[in-house]
């Protein structure tokens, strides 16, 4: 059985082997997913926040497409202070 709502602040990212085509010319093709759960309802928008600032971030997109160790990701995310709590 499920509980109600969200224990904690998480965020997932998944980075697409084969990008996808939305039909959008600026933003297309679509190489990255982030997902953001929070667990109160203002709580997303800072997590948001914080997200656009990685999204300004080039060593971010580095990391993103060529680590092989999601512990390297969030080892970058703890050291920026973002994202996780």
């Amino acid at each position: 059985m499920f509980g109600d709502g969200v224990e904690r602040l998480g965020m997932s990212i998944n980075v697409l082997k084969n990008p996808i085509e939305f039909g959008s010319k600026e933003n297309d093709p679509v190489k990255y997913e982030f997902c953001l759960a929070a667990t109160e309802n203002n709580r997303h928008l800072n997590a948001m926040a914080e997200l656009v600032c990685l999204l300004d971030d080039p060593q971010f997109y580095y990391l993103l497409d060529t680590s092989q160790d999601p512990n390297e990701i969030y080892d970058y995310l703890s050291v920026k202070e973002t994202l996780l709590g």
